[in-house]
């Protein structure tokens, strides 16, 4: 005996955007994997000995690395929740429409525009974050090396990695912008990720502006902050040490407050690298303490095809909010 085919339609096609996104995530912790191998084989595990200082550094890294593929590999379920939030405010003003207006709608209630722009930004966080692993990759083989190894070598990863925070707060915060506008129009409770979200762009912004704010001091005196000291010769004036705020004079006061310690500018930049990195640890795992239970939630929407055949623009049931 035959059945009456039901007809169904979810969103099953951002699984698939995660997917390809995992996969690109997934290239760049290959590189991560594949520096750390080579370092814990030339320097970690060497029969000659080791640098503690470097297998610390390393370590850190690659644990800071792990927490932020851990986040970012969840990346894709903001759209998730922006499509969810709009289609359930879209429901809450179901009852203003007339069954015509109904038959109209769109199923996801976003413009073509807005989806796109929001594929794009979640392919460029694939693309930062595998840079991000080539530049890990960089570090390890440099720390594998004989050659002399500084704080220098960190830079580009703080920038990438400040960057990649960057990006992801103005992302999160442009959509938590979005679902307050139609949770204003429509009244609905705020989502999981909603929630959430709030945190995660406050915290990344935050913690990026303090990851990049010691490396743009040391950024303006080179590695060591040797170019800051010197002077110039007999004769010669340099117009932007005239200026009372002109980075060289900033520098030159930290080094001298430091310089009473007997900390010298070596030690002074590996330590001001060391907080960058420190705040860029304190970011995933601030994160992850606040806002773990949330990465287990994903909104999930179906759209059925009604019995009374109200067409094909009416929708069935939103997972967890009952018939819209």
């Amino acid at each position: 005996m035959w059945t009456t085919p039901s007809f169904k339609e979810n969103i099953g096609g951002l699984t698939v955007i995660q997917a390809v996104y995992a996969f690109a995530m997934a290239l760049g912790l290959r590189e991560v994997f594949l520096g750390s191998r080579t370092f814990m084989t030339n320097v970690a595990f060497s029969p000659d000995g080791f640098s503690l200082e470097r297998v610390l550094l390393l370590s850190a890294l690659l644990l800071n690395m792990m927490l932020l593929g851990l986040r970012f590999f969840w990346v894709p379920r903001n759209l998730r929740g922006l499509i969810f939030a709009a289609v359930k405010a879209r429901g809450h003003q179901g009852g203003r429409l007339s069954a015509d207006e109904k038959g109209k709608q769109r199923k996801i209630p976003l413009k073509d525009i807005t989806v796109a722009l929001h594929l794009i930004v979640i392919f460029l966080h694939g693309s930062v974050f595998y840079f991000l692993c080539v530049e890990f990759e960089f570090i390890a083989f440099a720390a594998s090396s004989t050659a002399p190894f500084d704080a220098g070598a960190l830079s580009g990863y703080v920038v990438i990695h400040v960057a990649l925070l960057l990006l992801n707060s103005g992302w999160i915060a442009s959509i938590q912008r979005q679902e307050a506008r139609m949770r204003n129009e429509a009244s609905p409770a705020k989502n999981a990720s909603a929630a959430a979200g709030s945190v995660w762009w406050r915290n990344n912004l935050l913690c990026g502006l303090l990851a990049i704010a010691p490396l743009a001091l040391l950024s303006t005196c080179g590695n060591s902050g040797v170019a800051c000291l010197v002077g110039t010769g007999p004769g010669e004036v340099e117009i932007s040490g005239l200026t009372p705020f002109a980075p060289d004079h900033v520098y030159a006061s930290v080094v001298s407050v430091f310089h009473l310690f007997g900390v010298d500018d070596a030690f002074l930049a590996t330590g001001l690298i060391s907080v960058s990195l420190a705040f860029l640890l304190a970011n995933s795992l601030f994160d992850l303490f606040k806002t773990g239970s949330t990465y287990l939630l994903l909104e999930e929407i179906e759209w059925a095809e009604p019995k009374d055949g109200g067409g094909p623009g009416a929708t069935g049931p939103v997972t967890g909010e009952g018939p819209q």
